[in-house]
């Protein structure tokens, strides 16, 4: 019962149209996954006329940067109802979903939508995080590429490091204006929570409190 007392959470999430509002399912797929994505669209197209929950007020309030100019207060929250596209949100509610049930039977939904905000609010604002993050995306092609070149080993190691270097710097000057979108980090604070919960019930197992390390 208490994972139903975290279903306005879903709400919210689904309330907000995604920024790219092209299809996520394909018209050959199964003619029921097409429905509910058309039912969703409808939803939204409503959200967007009635609630003004349009793609510029989202992009404008809602998502979150640290631009001066475009930063809120409330940013570092709201941002993780927002996402980049209708598969964005599929596989973060999806996540989410998974993730939350043995956290709500152990500890509740509140405490359990506790630790969803919190990694999202702590990623948000954790500024050597997300640097790291735009360098991995901008290094990794430009990596796989050297690797493909017939370079000595020496001077492949020169350049892998030197593309590294320039990859950290572009990432430290983009930083302040990347906009960030989704619950992904709200649902890896849970992805934690549940192993604590998994390695908890095996030393249990292990000590002889309880006959099965998988029960629920």
């Amino acid at each position: 019962m208490a994972f139903f007392t975290a279903l306005p959470v879903f709400g919210l999430i689904f309330a907000v149209p995604p920024i790219d509002r092209r299809r996520a399912i394909h018209p050959a797929s199964m003619p029921i996954l097409v429905e509910l994505e058309d039912l969703l669209r409808q939803f939204h197209n409503w959200t967007e006329s009635s609630l003004g929950l349009t793609k510029g007020f989202a992009e404008l309030h809602l998502v979150y940067t640290e631009s001066g100019s475009l930063k809120a207060w409330w940013q570092p929250l709201s941002y993780m109802f927002v996402h980049g596209s209708y598969m964005h949100l599929y596989q973060n509610l999806i996540s989410l979903a998974s993730s939350l049930i043995r956290p709500c039977q152990e500890f509740g939904a509140f405490t359990s939508l506790g630790a969803f905000f919190t990694g999202g609010i702590v990623a948000a604002l954790n500024s050597s995080s997300k640097e790291s993050q735009i360098t991995r995306n901008v290094q990794a092609p430009i990596s796989n590429l050297i690797r493909k070149l017939p370079l000595p080993g020496t001077l492949h190691e020169w350049v892998e490091g030197a593309t590294g270097s320039a990859s950290a710097g572009y990432a430290r000057a983009v930083r302040p204006f990347v906009r960030y979108v989704g619950c992904s980090a709200g649902v890896t604070s849970l992805a934690g929570v549940n192993l604590g919960i998994s390695l908890e019930t095996l030393l249990r197992c292990l000590q002889g409190e309880t006959q099965n390390p998988f029960a629920l």
